[in-house]
């Protein structure tokens, strides 16, 4: 295990006086059922929605649907690989592996295993990999699908854990100063910044490209240039969102209504 102190990026956020904005071009739009909370897309353009805790995939042709009432409610969702989607059921501690038919792959009981672990976040790594988080002590771990084994990586030093986040190849945290940090696969630190306000929803693009939104409204940040942008958009009323290749889906007041966006 190691905490290491070495940044690659270090970031800090700015206050925009004169604000860059990016402007949008709407595509088509996605009625939802009244208890259908929206998911997000992935690199298919397959839409995922929960209703009444049952997960639904949905695209032009058909749906495909997924629940487990014993599990109890379903936690989260991860998408991030479209061919393995992981379930995460807090409060039986159990996580579930879909393939891209929504069929069950595999339930792993963490409180079989790892009993003493307070698990409060898992998401999709690689090499078959999930990353874990224990709330507990503040532990990350990478968890092997191969032989149920797990590998602390990471210690975070915060007192205040606000909000996680992963992709295959990278774990991310918000601290109560409203710092993102990130980390690889062997616990390397590989991202600091500190963001100018709070936050209700993020995503990240490997460490290129935030997304975030706060009051209703969608800002991006180019990492690389390190610029903030306000995207322009209609909705007033902005309950998520999620982008993909050029393409911002919103969701607003049970419909869902996808943009085409030009980042610089």
């Amino acid at each position: 295990m190691k905490s290491v102190h070495c940044i690659i990026f270090i970031f800090f956020g700015l206050t925009l006086y004169g604000q860059d904005l990016i402007s949008v071009q709407w595509l088509n739009s996605e009625q939802l059922e009244k208890n259908q909370q929206f998911i997000g897309k992935d690199i298919y353009d397959n839409t995922y929605l929960l209703e009444n805790n049952t997960l639904k995939k949905k695209n032009n042709t058909q749906t495909g649907n997924y629940t487990n009432l014993k599990l109890g409610k379903l936690y989260r969702v991860d998408i991030t690989n479209p061919l393995q989607l992981l379930l995460f059921y807090s409060d039986f501690k159990t996580f579930i592996l879909l393939d891209k038919e929504l069929s069950e792959v595999k339930e792993i009981n963490l409180e079989t295993e790892f009993s003493t672990l307070d698990i409060t976040y898992l998401g999709v790594s690689i090499k078959k990999r999930c990353w874990m988080f224990n709330s507990a002590n503040n532990t990350i771990f990478q968890y092997n699908l191969s032989d149920s084994k797990i590998t602390p990586i990471y210690i975070i030093k915060s007192d205040k854990v606000k909000y996680c986040y992963s992709t295959l190849n990278n774990f991310f945290w918000i601290d109560s100063e409203n710092t993102i940090l990130g980390i690889d696969i062997y616990g390397k630190e590989v991202l600091r910044y500190n963001l100018d306000s709070d936050l209700d929803e993020i995503q990240i693009e490997g460490l290129k490209k935030i997304f975030y939104r706060y009051q209703q409204k969608i800002y991006y940040i180019d990492l690389l240039e390190n610029k903030k942008y306000l995207i322009q958009i209609p909705e007033k009323t902005v309950d998520g969102f999620f982008y993909n290749t050029q393409k911002l889906s919103i969701f607003t007041n049970q419909k869902i209504n996808n943009y085409l966006i030009n980042i610089p």
